[in-house]
């Protein structure tokens, strides 16, 4: 009997312990239930701002790194730095025959190659990586119709240009995206194809030196800025991100738009979802930084064409001060020999006036001439100039490949002819 009143003793205690509980548990849950979102929230910002940083290299969330487009010699050649990203851009063109179903539309490809020089991870999913740059480059450019295709028709049905950029990754500093789209577009505003005339049947392309090339006919400029951004809204996104970043970032979008404010693609590379609010954010950055990258690229292309056209002006320049100098000189009223006496004549001259001084022959086929006596300013010697010409005899071209025959006169041997 002691033994059945000490357990439901103890029974009744554990169920008033876990009415306590159960009680104490739905009090706390009621309290904190309202303040439950703030308190996640600011917990987010305190572990953001303590332990993650911005930006590995203290920029602003909208800023990008140091942009540096460089052209060559040739037309559609460009290179182009992102920070420590490098890629480079040629563009070529050749003549082919369209599609049956688009007779009248050029070609315009893109290929992009990554190496493994740029970064290893390339050597697994370098193909992946290429295909999808390429295909967003293209996307954005010829769905959009940035370049008018029809203007690259040469023959309806027969002959159009074809029009390929062909892009190498030569550094890998994260943002590929942007320098690869970046380049292609600086590639086709600078490119120039060579000028065609049609006589009849008959096609010339005409060469560079000869007629001026005709640039390409672009209607708009998309370009395309990538953001990186994290699961959780309060850590924020940023432009341009570096490798790190992009190892450190939870997903990653690119956006392209276009100076009038036209948005002509979006691509989602990974992350979880983003709900409207935070994309519609996200395009109006995009926006911003793509009217600093248009104007960036303008001035570019009109530097390049400035240094250009100086440096045609200044060889032209140059071609005729030294036409211009050498008429007065032979337009002076001075004779020919005070000239040469004073030092002051050119070699040109010097040559023509030799050639007109009788020339005293001698014995042999080499004739000696002798000049004028030029005296020098710092010695009291003369200088005595000679220009040794050589006679060859006029031989044919049977006569040319015979053996040498001695002279019937010359009594020599013929180890002595031989030497």
């Amino acid at each position: 009997e002691e033994d059945i009143e000490r357990i439901k003793t103890r029974k009744k205690q554990e169920l008033e312990d876990k009415k306590k509980r159960i009680q104490q548990e739905a009090d706390y849950g009621k309290e904190n239930t309202a303040n439950k979102g703030k308190k996640i929230e600011e917990k987010d910002r305190q572990l953001f701002n303590s332990t993650i940083p911005k930006r590995v290299d203290g920029r602003l969330d909208t800023e990008y790194r140091q942009i540096k487009i460089e052209f060559g010699n040739r037309h559609g050649h460009v290179e182009v730095n992102i920070g420590k990203t490098k890629v480079i851009a040629t563009a070529n063109c050749e003549l082919t025959e369209p599609y049956p179903e688009r007779p009248n539309e050029g070609f315009l490809l893109f290929k992009v190659d990554l190496s493994p020089m740029a970064c290893l991870q390339y050597n697994e999913r370098q193909f992946e990586s290429s295909t999808e740059i390429a295909r967003m480059i293209e996307r954005t450019l010829r769905g959009s119709k940035a370049i008018d295709t029809e203007s690259l028709c040469v023959v309806s049905n027969s002959k159009v240009w074809s029009i390929r950029v062909k892009i190498t990754v030569l550094d890998y500093n994260g943002n590929i995206m942007d320098a690869c789209h970046l380049a292609a577009v600086a590639a086709l505003m600078h490119f120039k194809r060579p000028e065609i005339t049609l006589d009849g049947n008959q096609l010339t392309v005409h060469d560079v030196r000869e007629r001026e090339p005709i640039p390409l006919s672009v209607h708009h400029i998309p370009l395309i800025v990538s953001i990186g951004f994290y699961s959780k809204p309060s850590y924020g996104c940023f432009v341009d991100p570096m490798l790190t970043e992009e190892l450190q970032a939870d997903g990653q979008i690119s956006i392209a738009a276009n100076c009038q404010g036209e948005l002509c693609g979006i691509q989602k590379v990974r992350g979880d979802a983003i709900s409207p609010h935070r994309l519609f954010s996200m395009i109006n950055m995009a926006q911003e930084k793509v009217n600093a990258l248009h104007t960036l690229l303008t001035n570019a292309i009109a530097n390049d064409t400035d240094d250009r056209q100086q440096r045609r002006q200044i060889n032209y320049a140059k071609f005729n001060d030294t036409k211009t100098e050498i008429e007065d000189d032979t337009d002076s009223e001075v004779s020919d020999e005070e000239l040469i006496n004073q030092g002051k004549m050119s070699d040109d001259v010097i040559d023509d006036t030799l050639k007109k001084i009788p020339l005293p022959t001698k014995s042999g086929n080499t004739q000696f001439v002798t000049t004028p006596q030029v005296v020098d300013d710092n010695d009291d010697e003369p200088i005595q100039l000679v220009q040794p010409t050589m006679e060859q005899p006029k031989t044919t071209r049977h006569q040319r490949h015979k053996r040498p025959v001695l002279a019937n006169n010359t009594k020599t041997d013929l180890t002595a002819a031989l030497k």
